[in-house]
């Protein structure tokens, strides 16, 4: 499963599209529902604020989505292939959302 954090105000990822020739970048994706259409869980930051002028650190300025992720890169790879993939999804979602719904 894929997660992918968006922000429509993320200033670094706007100069980065910018400077390949106004190619769009993933994290500036407007359509939420178009994302998460392929299964990807999708947590839109766009109105939570950031420590940076730039906007581009959101995720790592809440607590819980940094533990959300810690937690995962942190359990090997071989035990998280063994859980069934609706509930991947499911422990993905709800941790991205209560991230998302603590800021």
């Amino acid at each position: 499963p894929f997660a992918i954090l968006l922000s429509g105000d993320d200033k670094a990822l706007k100069l980065s599209s910018l400077i390949s020739g106004d190619k769009p970048r993933v994290g500036d994706y407007g359509n939420a529902a178009d994302l998460a259409s392929y299964g990807v869980v999708v947590a839109d930051l766009t109105k939570t604020k950031s420590g940076d002028r730039l906007n581009h650190a959101k995720f790592a300025d809440n607590p819980v989505l940094v533990q959300l992720l810690g937690d995962r890169l942190r359990t090997p790879a071989a035990l998280r292939a063994a859980e069934p993939e609706s509930a991947r999804l499911d422990n993905i979602g709800q941790g991205i959302g209560k991230a998302v719904g603590s800021v």
